[in-house]
């Protein structure tokens, strides 16, 4: 079977480019690097005017959709950061996640790389042939008229990044690898610049980098949530291994859905606030699992603990906070509990696959 997606390093080729006009179209590109890092240009309107400025070059006028995503550190969650379209029914806005395969193509792009695919139907028909539903961002692009796309990853210390590019025409990307690969060259370098700026918003605590090289990859959770059984019970063990401690949960799970979670950012913030508070050995520390509509809430009650945050600055209470919400987790906190609330994926939906979105078993 032919494959649907192609690989290639983005090298440049001078016989095929035609210097003067590039000289153009790639000081537009600095131009617009400049703009976006100097004026400080809200997340948002990174990609629209990204778009804007890609449309300009003539092998790529037919863009419609340009999208810069975040891989959420410690998960297989992707975060749309910020995206332009020309599409009326875009169903992927800012704020839009998902969760991906360890085995998807995603990750399979090297640093440098590109991932190309001509013509979306094909993806579409390799999940029939294997029995299963359409991963649902595919399912969305394709509702939205794409065709193709290519895929550029973006790096910054231990974040990793996507920028997407798509055209609802077939096959528009699959001579710009070698035709315009100085240009796509330049396009990685400027998006890896601005995807760093946007990435320090996830550094509000500390460096984030060093928290994730310490972290211990083996609890790199599986986001599959089954009632008393996946994710939850392995962050006792978790924790205490990151904090060299010894945490020990009394969990109460009132949850009846199964969902995706991303357990291992879970586990990241209560590192985090545990081992800042200096409490390496709690027997019992009660938690509880709770389901609000289409969120989760998962609530630490303990007045010790509690207090012992109380206790820290102001300023570091707001910085876990907007740790926490970087990662998309709402942290609050009472009298007598914390607790963390996030959105949650009922993977027995049709456009949800279980075997696509997880890589656990």
């Amino acid at each position: 079977m032919k494959s649907i997606y192609l690989y290639n390093a983005l090298t440049g080729h001078r016989e095929s480019d035609n210097k003067n006009e590039n000289a153009y179209y790639l000081s537009r590109l600095l131009n617009l690097r400049n703009e976006l890092l100097v004026k400080q240009v809200q997340i948002a309107d990174v990609a629209p005017k990204l778009l804007e400025v890609i449309k300009n070059h003539p092998s790529f006028e037919k863009v419609s959709r340009v999208c810069l995503a975040i891989n959420l550190p410690l998960s297989n969650k992707l975060e749309v950061l910020s995206v332009g379209t020309t599409i009326d029914n875009n169903l992927m806005k800012s704020g839009y996640s998902c969760f991906i395969s360890s085995k998807s193509s995603l990750q399979k792009i090297n640093n440098g790389d590109t991932r190309v695919f001509s013509n979306i139907d094909n993806i579409l028909e390799s999940y029939v042939n294997d029995n299963k539903p359409a991963q649902r961002s595919i399912f969305y692009l394709s509702k939205m008229g794409v065709k193709s796309g290519i895929t550029i990853q973006l790096k910054s210390g231990g974040l990793t990044g996507y920028l997407f590019l798509n055209s609802n025409e077939i096959g528009y990307f699959d001579s710009s690898i070698k035709s315009d690969s100085t240009y796509l060259n330049l396009l990685e370098l400027v998006c890896t610049e601005v995807f760093s700026s946007l990435a320090n918003e996830f550094r509000a605590l500390g460096n984030i980098d060093d928290y994730i090289a310490r972290f211990p990859k083996e609890y790199i959770f599986s986001n599959i949530h089954q009632k008393n059984h996946i994710g939850i019970e392995l962050l006792s063990e978790s924790i205490s291994q990151y904090i060299h401690g010894n945490i020990k949960f009394e969990i109460v799970d009132n949850t009846e859905a199964s969902s995706l979670i991303p357990w291992g950012q879970v586990s990241l913030i209560l590192s985090v606030i545990l081992k800042d508070l200096k409490l390496a050995s709690i027997n019992n520390l009660p938690i509880s699992l709770y389901e609000e509509e289409e969120n989760l809430l998962v609530s630490i009650s303990s007045k010790e603990v509690v207090e012992e945050m109380e206790n820290l600055p102001i300023e570091y209470y707001k910085a876990i906070r907007k740790f926490s919400k970087n990662l998309g987790i709402e942290l609050s906190r009472s009298r007598d509990k914390f607790w963390m609330k996030l959105k949650i994926d009922k993977y027995s939906h049709r456009e949800v696959d279980v075997d696509y979105s997880t890589p656990h078993e």
